[in-house]
């Protein structure tokens, strides 16, 4: 008996999942669409993040400058100014601190120099500004909305040949 109810719930739930329509043609296509219209949306946010990294690095706003690359202009900075000051500066005690402090603030800014080049070439966020990572996760979503473009066209391509 027990044999039997087993036989005959495995052929209710088979014939259940078969009774169940698979995914149409027209819904494979409007699904398509969908993601045709997705990867247009994408492309042109990227196309605009890339006009306004373009203007921004133009125009020197800070959006376009990394938080390496703005350490090394800081650094940069207060070289230029320690060298104006112990030009302007009289000899003695205070000028020795001057001077000192100066090597110390040139070994800063070669560490971070050397820092910002590292960080570049390893891809990191922190060498890259918001600007920068604004594109690149921009192309990162036009590529999965590619290949899933791709998917959709395939699946459609593959149904309207049976």
């Amino acid at each position: 008996m027990r044999t039997i109810l087993s036989s005959l719930l495995l052929v209710t739930f088979t014939g259940a999942a078969f009774a169940q329509a698979p995914a149409t043609l027209a819904n494979d296509k409007a699904q398509l669409k969908s993601d045709e219209t997705a990867l247009s949306a994408a492309k042109q946010k990227l196309d605009a993040d890339k006009k306004t990294l373009k203007a921004d690095t133009k125009s020197g706003l800070a959006a376009a400058e990394s938080k390496d690359e703005k350490q090394v202009r800081l650094d940069k900075r207060n070289v230029k100014g320690m060298k104006q000051n112990i030009a302007a500066g009289e000899p003695g005690p205070q000028m020795t601190s001057d001077k000192a402090a100066l090597k110390q603030s040139k070994k800063t800014l070669k560490a971070n120099k050397k820092k910002l080049k590292a960080n570049k070439k390893a891809g990191k966020m922190s060498a890259q500004s918001k600007d920068s990572q604004a594109v690149y996760k921009d192309k990162q979503s036009v590529k999965a909305q590619d290949k899933t473009v791709d998917a959709g066209r395939d699946k459609v391509e593959a149904a309207e040949k049976k």
